[in-house]
């Protein structure tokens, strides 16, 4: 596993609380078992949350302003624990990471706009979560189940392998991009490194999306693709976290690697190699406890991947936990107690005693909160700042955030049945027939043949509905016809490509052969994804055995992901 920056010296990024081996109960957790409630009540929280299907189409912000305002009237009808507060994690963040409403929590019985935002993202993971282990029990899900010890026990071996399976499936989505560096002062780069970069909008590992943001954008650095991950867990209630070595300056701690807590074990996988992290001695999947008792194994990690640790203490490790404002609030807690059945979701991170666990329990140092949620939110709103103020580069940004699912109904549609598992045809509750994502990939799919004559001919525009307005002049109606055309090419593109995954999704992995080489292979590097497609095409060879075809695409890869790549053909030589 090779690292992008070498990490050095780099300032107070990360939370610095020390969760002790015992101490007092902390007021910042809830019990969030489902509550009884009335027939209306539930109804009345559910039709509520219905809205968030419709947010798409929210160019106003009236639903959005509905659902909140839906949202807090239930709120105030419940009875809350005056004695809660925010969990003492977040007491440590730096300053500049807490000065905003959404972050320090000011009123537990307020929704806010960004409460939206999450509750979406809730959604989505939730819906994403549940095919995948829908899933889990097809071929190209056997890879990393080899690997698990055959020792374990069956409950254990079940969660582990699920826990894979969403791994996997973020590894096989998310396209990875190189991890930024923190930002540094001085005209060359070389000064100090700039504690404060998300709250002046300046681009940092890990923190230029939110989760919405990178499941949209399907490419990701290796920290958006564990966060991922880790939401994605959390719908499952699969407990993970990421690892760092503790022998650190404390202004200088970073993350190293992601862990699955399954019973008594932490598993270790790597999300920039896209595999579980492994013995370079005997390619034996390595857990925490491996390298806490092997101090020289885990400098040799440490090293390859850039940490400098003395060999001496290079054993040592602490834990950084996800954990989001909206995640940690009660509102969200109290929430969470009352969705029931197709409404259920996970809303809630009880950072408290997972910190307890780890620390007493898997003899992690200390936990603090990892600050990446924080950066994200913060990064959001100076970039929306500068936008205001007219910089060029954040008006960009935010031109460019989502704007193929705004001009493009049909993909937009796509994505959203995609991520709630609706692949096929259905009728709804009502017993109204409704399309399902495949039948809306394949409406995305302009005919090559139209894509050619949209700027020439009249008749393909009406057909895909450009028609010029009364007060719109012919140059101003040929410009946006030239750009719809590159918006229905980026769309026919992104259905191809989820065409294809739906077919491997579903164990189809002969269909998903020949969509990868004859619709997405052919455009070369030019296809914003095609090195996940290759990829994912390996993945579909080595599905039905034939591991020369798939070790001959890894061996080749030019993605960001090479060396994962090449290190998983070696283990599939073996």
């Amino acid at each position: 596993m090779k690292r992008h920056v070498r990490y050095i010296v780099i300032p107070l990024i990360c939370s610095l609380l020390v969760i002790g081996i015992s101490g007092c109960r902390d007021r910042g957790t809830l019990d969030v078992s489902v509550l009884e409630q009335t027939e209306t009540e539930q109804e009345s929280l559910h039709q509520s949350l219905d809205n968030l299907k419709r947010l798409d189409n929210d160019r106003t912000g009236r639903i959005r302003d509905e659902l909140i305002y839906d949202l807090n009237h239930w709120l105030d009808g419940e009875i809350h624990e005056d004695s809660w507060i925010y969990p003492t994690l977040v007491n440590q963040l730096p300053a500049h990471l807490t000065k905003y409403d959404d972050v320090v929590d000011p009123d537990p019985n307020r929704f806010f706009p960004a409460d939206v935002l999450y509750l979406r993202e809730c959604q989505w993971l939730s819906g994403i979560s549940q095919w995948v282990v829908k899933y889990s029990d097809q071929a190209h899900n056997d890879l990393w189940a080899s690997l698990i010890p055959t020792e374990l026990s069956k409950d254990d071996r079940a969660q582990l392998r699920i826990a894979m399976s969403l791994f996997d499936w973020t590894i096989r989505n998310l396209q990875l991009i190189d991890l930024p560096r923190y930002p540094s002062s001085g005209a060359d780069g070389g000064g100090a490194i700039q504690v404060t970069a998300s709250s002046e909008g300046l681009a940092g590992p890990g923190y230029t999306k939110r989760p919405n943001q990178i499941l949209d954008n399907m490419t990701a650095d290796s920290w958006q693709r564990a966060r991922i991950f880790m939401l994605l867990a959390r719908q499952q209630q699969l407990e993970t976290l990421m690892i760092g070595p503790a022998a650190q300056d404390r202004k200088n701690r970073m993350p190293w690697v992601t862990g699955i807590v399954i019973s008594d074990q932490i598993w270790l996988v790597s999300c920039d190699d896209g595999m579980p992290l492994l013995d370079p001695n005997n390619g034996v999947w390595l857990r925490l406890s491996d390298l806490q008792s092997n101090a020289d194994l885990a400098h040799t990690l440490l090293s390859d991947d850039g940490f400098e640790v003395a060999a001496e203490t290079a054993n040592e490790f602490i834990a950084f936990l996800e954990g989001s404002p909206m995640a940690l609030s009660q509102r969200m807690a109290m929430l969470q107690r009352h969705l029931t059945g197709d409404f259920r979701l996970t809303l809630y991170a009880n950072v408290l005693l997972l910190a307890r666990k780890l620390t007493q329990e898997f003899d992690l140092q200390r936990a603090v909160l990892w600050t990446t949620a924080y950066e994200a939110e913060e990064y959001s709103l100076a970039i929306m700042q500068k936008a205001r103020e007219r910089d060029p580069i954040a008006e960009l940004i935010l031109k460019e955030e989502g704007e193929l699912y705004r001009n493009v109904p049909a993909i937009r549609v796509a994505r959203n049945l995609y991520y709630s598992g609706e692949f096929i045809d259905f009728d709804d509750e009502d017993g109204i027939h409704q399309d399902g994502a495949r039948t809306f990939m394949m409406i995305a799919r302009i005919s090559d043949g139209d894509l050619e004559k949209l700027e020439s001919e009249k008749e393909v525009q009406q057909k895909l509905g450009l028609v010029r307005g009364e007060n719109e002049n012919k140059l101003a109606f040929t410009k946006r016809v030239r750009e719809q055309k590159q918006y229905l090419i980026k769309a026919k593109r992104l259905a191809s490509f989820w065409l294809s995954m739906l077919h491997m999704e579903e164990g189809n992995y002969q269909q998903a052969i020949e969509w990868f080489e004859t619709r997405l292979m052919p455009e070369g590097d030019s296809h914003p994804l095609h090195h996940i497609a290759k990829y994912n095409l390996a993945r579909c060879y080595v599905a039905i055995g034939e591991t020369r075809k798939a070790t001959e695409i890894l061996n080749n890869s030019e993605s960001v992901q090479a060396d994962g790549d090449k290190a998983l053909a070696e283990l599939l030589s073996n």
